[in-house]
């Protein structure tokens, strides 16, 4: 029941996400997501993260609920796939794409939007060979990129892309790589638990951080103890964070009654 409520109220934003993509099929930018290059212009490229909204989309696309109006709806499924081919059209020759300025080639923005391209594909079981070439090139991309800050939550999500796209593909081209940044992101964690962003500690990029893990370890290493073992304790800390700000926020709310 839970679930379902989520659901909906994921749903219910769903208008409003396809305001920002290009739904013209002869437009030039058609698939595109970022409202401010395609329409308004007060840009003069797109930016790259702005794709993984094909996501939500393929989700919406796929769950079946009574309220759902997007379900099973064969646009939603062409917005999806032009989507994905938009961002390989505007991507760099290497397959890197840019977020805030221009020839910036970012790592974040470029495994961000990956993710949500390869995910769409598989859950709307799509047959597209331009799609999976731009995957090809954007993965070996990110396998050989290594940005100058120290980011742990972009660490592991390059490593659950690279993964999911070599079962996709059935390729082992990755492999050293995926072993790498895997190792770089255990190196990263604190003993206490955390894993580094920049500098110190992120609760939010934590728990995506952890999510990540967790689907590595569950789908490609499931008898990686040492991997279960670095999972285990972020959890434990996140939990902690999360009973510290409610304790907090209860003497804040209370403070206001003395």
């Amino acid at each position: 029941m839970s679930r379902d409520l989520f659901a909906l109220e994921a749903i219910a934003q769903i208008p409003k996400l396809l305001t920002l993509l290009d739904r013209n099929p002869h437009s030039p930018t058609y698939g595109c997501f970022d409202r401010n290059f395609w329409q308004y212009k007060i840009i003069d490229f797109p930016s790259g993260m702005s794709q993984e909204f094909v996501y939500p989309l393929a989700l919406a696309y796929d769950v079946k609920l009574p309220s759902n109006p997007f379900y099973r709806q064969p646009i939603i499924r062409d917005w999806v796939e032009a989507g994905i081919l938009y961002a390989a059209r505007s991507a760099h020759p290497d397959g890197s794409c840019d977020d805030y300025f221009p020839f910036e080639r970012a790592g974040g923005a470029a495994a961000f939007s990956l993710l949500a391209c390869i995910e769409s594909y598989k859950l709307l079981e799509l047959n597209n060979q331009s799609g999976i070439d731009f995957f090809i090139k954007r993965a070996d991309w990110l396998a050989h990129h290594q940005e100058s800050g120290r980011l742990t939550n972009h660490q592991a999500l390059i490593v659950l892309c690279l993964e999911l796209l070599s079962k996709l593909i059935k390729t082992d081209k990755w492999n050293a790589e995926k072993e790498q940044r895997l190792e770089q992101v255990l190196a990263w964690q604190n003993p206490e638990g955390w894993f580094i962003e920049y500098e110190g500690c992120d609760p939010g990029y934590h728990t995506l951080t952890i999510s990540c893990l967790a689907r590595v370890y569950e789908e490609f290493y499931p008898t990686n103890n040492r991997l279960k073992d670095a999972i285990a304790k972020p959890l434990i800390l996140a939990s902690l964070i999360r009973s510290s700000r409610r304790f907090l926020w209860r003497r804040i709310h209370e403070s206001q009654y003395l």
